[in-house]
């Protein structure tokens, strides 16, 4: 497959009459399926989104790590990956925030930050990598992968590797009052893996499991006043590998179910297999307490990782947060990212304390706009991608730029 290497030099989003070198100019330019696009940046700062941009179109990167500081933040509408194969985003800050003043109740209530969603049963979506992105304060889902009720089953194999998802609002707009959830997986998706994230002051759904098969492994949940992880109502096949919960431990919420890291409380259809093992939790290390099954679903869960469920390289619980914070979130990551990871490596170490609760806005969270410049890169990327860059080496190559390690006389 041919690769072809595009610079985003225009932060401005007009979607009635896009700017050619914008990311959304770029991404409604692209009519070959068959072409490996790359999205670098030669600007960071904020792309303030003035309405849903959607990706519907294969084989797209979206590179993050190639923006100089402070990285790049898109805002305001969801962003939304629909029908389409073979997309990565990568080192992006996706942020939705609260739009109770310039919204009104219907467009709010659904407004989810970052949705992959399959509507054509003719054109099933796989190979969807979100890496290293900081996702958050969205409305409904900040995180949403899910399928249209014409296409079940159409939403397959997902990574979601080393991301933040955060600061799911609260009370912000949605008509059920209080919200706040971090990753839905709905059922009809499959081949789901969410390994190694931060999901940080979300109620619950850190992530909700309502799909087959998916591995959830190595994710520090903090702050999570419900169910951290939970399932959903169809047939599940999952496994809960080695996942750890910061905070609340002294909660006034005396029900179970609330006071666990994984809770079964919806009724999972029959053929379900919930495998769970190796955690910390409410009460330490690998506790039952921790584990809450309603009425007699604990007959779906099974001693072993089901068959079909994702396999990946899982770290022993007591190893996840040493291996996990170091790495965590985009490559420039925004002081209340940097915050998030202190506050759970001092949570674990038994040195910090909890900070926040819930929010409703992002202002609560230490979001300042004006602290977040447009900034124009020094180099330009275009004269610096190799001759026999293809679809085998370019992740190799956006670390390397990632890094500053490529010369600048590279031939184009």
């Amino acid at each position: 497959m041919d690769v072809v290497v595009h610079a985003v030099k225009q932060l401005e989003d007009n979607p009635w009459s896009p700017h050619s070198k914008s990311l959304r100019g770029i991404l409604e330019e692209k009519v070959s399926p068959d072409v490996l696009d790359i999205l670098v940046f030669e600007t960071a700062g904020r792309i303030q989104l003035q309405a849903d941009l959607t990706i519907t179109t294969d084989n797209i990167v979206i590179a993050g790590e190639s923006a100089p500081w402070p990285g790049i933040f898109i805002t305001d509408y969801t962003f939304e990956i629909q029908d389409a194969k073979n997309v990565h985003l990568r080192h992006l800050n996706i942020w939705g925030l609260n739009h109770r003043h310039d919204r009104d109740g219907p467009q709010l209530q659904d407004f989810d930050t970052l949705r992959l969603q399959a509507k054509d049963p003719a054109k099933p979506m796989t190979g969807i990598e979100v890496y290293r992105c900081f996702i958050g304060f969205g409305t409904d889902e900040t995180v949403s992968n899910w399928h249209f009720q014409d296409a079940r089953t159409d939403l397959h194999s997902t990574l979601w590797i080393e991301n933040i998802i955060a600061y799911g609002l609260n009370r912000a707009g949605h008509p059920e009052g209080d919200h706040s959830k971090g990753m839905i997986i709905g059922e009809g998706t499959g081949q789901n893996t969410v390994l190694r994230n931060l999901f940080a002051y979300n109620n619950d759904r850190n992530p909700i499991v309502g799909a087959a098969p998916t591995l959830v492994a190595n994710n520090i949940i903090l702050g999570s006043s419900r169910r951290a992880i939970s399932s959903g109502d169809g047939v599940i096949t999952t496994s809960i590998q080695n996942n750890v919960m910061l905070g609340y431990r002294d909660s006034l919420m005396l029900e179970n179910q609330f006071k666990s890291i994984f809770a079964a409380t919806n009724t999972p259809k029959p053929g379900s297999q919930i495998h769970i093992d190796g955690w910390f939790g409410w009460h330490g290390l690998d506790h039952p307490d921790d584990v809450y099954f309603k009425g007699t679903n604990d007959q779906y869960r099974v001693p072993s990782p089901p068959a079909g469920v994702p396999t990946a390289t899982v770290f022993p619980t007591t190893d996840v947060v040493s291996m996990v914070l170091p790495v965590i979130g985009p490559r420039h990551r925004h002081p209340i990212a940097d915050a998030l990871v202190a506050e759970a490596q001092g949570l674990w170490d038994g040195t910090g304390q909890q900070k926040l609760f819930r929010i409703d806005h992002e202002s609560e969270a230490g979001v300042d706009w004006n602290e977040i410049p447009s900034v124009e890169a020094e180099r330009t990327i275009g004269h610096e991608v190799p001759v026999d860059l293809d679809e085998t080496n370019w992740r190799d190559w956006l670390d390397q730029l990632a890094q500053g390690d490529i010369a600048q006389d590279t031939p184009n």
